[in-house]
């Protein structure tokens, strides 16, 4: 296992979280965290020579806990700058009842839950692809 190697492939949740609270909506998301998963990918292909869904899978999961934690530590921020995102959680809220952060968190686990194994996936797909053209390692 390479722990350094997920922890800085990681920090990209940084970003995205930060890119999430000032100016990137909920629905645009996904069309930037899918090229970091495909680079993760490649990245992750490159460095290793087994194991790539778990690489991957760790790098993810750590990922979302860096944007997650980032999107609730600044939930106020978000909810002012993504005035679309923010009518959406006042639509849930008057329904279920609830605060911001627990909208917030309900999501977050959601995404965990769906992208962690699609980053998995790809970096195991995109791993077997790039050791069968550059041969055995």
């Amino acid at each position: 296992m390479k722990f350094r190697l997920i922890f800085l492939l990681s920090l990209c949740g940084i970003a995205i979280g930060l890119m999430r609270v000032f100016f990137l909506p909920a629905r645009y998301e996904a069309l930037v965290t899918l090229p970091i998963y495909f680079f993760w990918a490649w990245v992750l292909a490159r460095a290793l020579q087994k194991r790539y869904f778990l690489h991957g899978l760790l790098t993810a999961l750590l990922a979302s806990g860096w944007s997650y934690t980032i999107q609730l530590l600044l939930s106020p921020l978000l909810v002012r700058y993504n005035t679309v995102d923010a009518a959406y959680y006042q639509r849930l809220l008057a329904r279920h009842g609830g605060s911001v952060q627990e909208v917030i968190t309900a999501f977050a686990l959601l995404g965990v839950l769906f992208s962690a194994p699609v980053a998995g996936g790809l970096a195991h797909a995109v791993g077997r692809i790039v050791r069968r053209l550059g041969g055995e390692r």
